[in-house]
C-alpha cells in the first residue's frame, strides 16, 4: 500500500521510540526486472530526485543528523513489564490448521494492540526465555505448548508472575498430538479450568460476553469452560452455553493465571488488560494521549526523551508532560500541550 505523505517518516520514528539505533531502507533504486521489480524505493525507475519519496527521506537523513548529536542514539527503551511470547513452532503449527479465524499473527496483533493502547512497553520473547523480570506475560495463541514451555511458565506463576492465556491454547504437544484427559491438556493445571467442547461461530457472528463493567463481543471461537480451580471473570450471555466462563482466573502458587475462552473484541481485550495490569502492579507512564497516538520514552545517564507519534493522518493534541522542554525535531521550546499534525512526531529531551 501507498504510504502517505509524512506516514513513512511517522514509522521510522515510532521504530526509534521503541529501540532502533537506525533507519534503513529497501531499496535504493528500483530494479528493472525482477519479481520486485514495482516495489517501493528511494529512487523510482524514473531516476529523479524531485520525487516525493525521494525528498522525504533525504529531509529524515537531515533529521537524523542533528539528532544524532543530542545523545539519543546511546539510549535505550526504558525496561518492559509485559512480555508477550511469539514462538515460531506456533506459527508454522496454526498455519497448518489452514483456519483464517486462527490466524496466529492476527491473535497476538489483537492483544498487542490492547496492551499498547494502554501506553505500555512490550517485550516480545519465545516460551523458553527467562520470564522472571516481566511483571505480566501474555500468551494470546499458544495452541503447542512442549513440556519445556509448561515447565518454563508453570515456574514463572508460582513465583508470583501474572499469566494471561488465549483461546485454542495449551491443545497440542511439540508433535502436534492432542493432549488426552480434557483441554487444555498443555495447561489445565496453570489455568485450572476443562473446556468440554469448541464453538466456531461463522465469520462475522459474535456473541455477547458480561464483563463486570459492561457487555462486550466474543467470536470467531467459543471455548465451553468448567471451572475446576478458577474463579469466572466474565461469563457468556448467549446459545446454549450462556451463564458459563468466557474469562476466568486461577490462583497458581503465588502468582495468577487470566484465560481468555473466546475472541474478544478491543473492548473486551482491553478490560482483561486492565483485570490482569491490576493484578500484576502495572500502570503506565503517566504519558496522556489518545490510543492513535503511540507514547514512547528512551533515556541514558543524562537525558530522558518522550516520543509522540501521531499514527493517524488526523491532528491530534497531547497534554505535555514536561512543559518547557525542547522538541528535537522542530528545535523549538513546547508549551502545556503539544500539537501533533496528521502522522506528526515530537521527541522531547529533559535533562535527567
Amino acid at each position: 500500500m501507498l504510504k502517505a505523505p509524512g506516514q513513512m517518516r511517522m514509522l521510522g520514528y515510532q521504530a526509534m521510540a521503541h529501540g532502533a539505533q537506525s533507519m534503513q531502507f529497501f531499496q535504493m533504486k528500483q530494479s528493472y526486472s525482477g519479481i520486485e521489480k514495482f516495489h517501493g524505493a528511494i529512487i523510482s525507475h524514473s531516476g529523479r530526485e524531485d520525487t516525493r519519496a525521494f525528498k522525504e527521506i533525504t529531509s529524515m537523513g537531515e533529521e537524523l543528523k542533528r539528532l544524532s548529536k543530542s545523545g539519543i542514539l546511546q539510549s535505550d527503551k526504558l525496561p518492559s513489564k509485559v512480555a508477550m511470547i511469539f514462538d515460531w513452532n506456533n506459527y508454522w503449527a496454526n498455519a497448518e490448521l489452514n483456519a483464517t479465524s486462527r490466524n496466529y499473527i492476527n491473535k497476538l496483533l489483537a492483544y498487542y494492540q490492547a496492551i499498547a493502547r494502554q501506553h505500555v512497553n512490550i517485550d516480545l520473547v519465545a516460551p523458553t526465555a527467562d520470564l522472571s523480570q516481566y511483571k505480566l506475560v501474555v500468551a494470546p495463541f499458544m495452541y503447542m505448548v512442549t513440556k519445556q514451555d509448561r515447565e518454563n511458565l508453570k515456574r514463572y506463576v508460582q513465583q508470583g508472575g501474572i499469566l494471561l492465556t488465549g483461546a485454542f491454547s495449551g491443545m497440542v504437544n511439540e508433535n502436534d498430538n492432542v493432549y488426552l484427559g480434557g483441554y487444555p491438556g498443555g495447561l489445565r493445571k496453570l489455568t485450572g479450568i476443562w473446556i468440554e467442547e469448541l464453538d466456531h461461530l461463522d465469520q462475522g457472528k459474535h456473541i455477547p460476553v458480561r464483563m463486570a463493567d459492561g457487555v462486550v463481543q466474543g467470536g470467531g471461537l467459543d471455548e465451553v469452560i468448567h471451572l475446576e480451580n478458577a474463579k469466572a471473570v466474565a461469563v457468556y450471555e448467549g446459545k446454549y452455553y450462556a451463564g458459563t466462563p468466557a474469562v476466568t482466573v486461577n490462583d497458581f502458587g503465588q502468582g495468577k493465571v487470566f484465560h481468555v475462552g473466546t475472541y474478544l473484541d478491543q473492548n473486551g481485550l482491553q478490560a482483561v488488560i486492565r483485570n490482569a495490569f491490576s493484578a500484576a502492579g502495572i500502570t503506565g507512564h503517566a504519558l496522556q494521549a489518545a490510543a492513535t497516538v503511540d507514547c514512547t520514552v528512551r533515556q541514558n545517564d543524562q537525558t530522558r526523551y518522550y516520543f509522540f507519534v501521531n499514527t493517524t493522518p488526523a491532528g491530534q493534541v497531547v497534554a505535555n508532560p514536561v512543559p518547557g522542554a525542547q522538541d528535537l525535531l522542530s528545535e523549538e521550546k513546547t508549551g502545556k500541550q503539544i500539537n501533533l499534525g496528521g502522522y506528526g512526531v515530537a521527541i522531547l529531551a529533559v535533562e535527567r
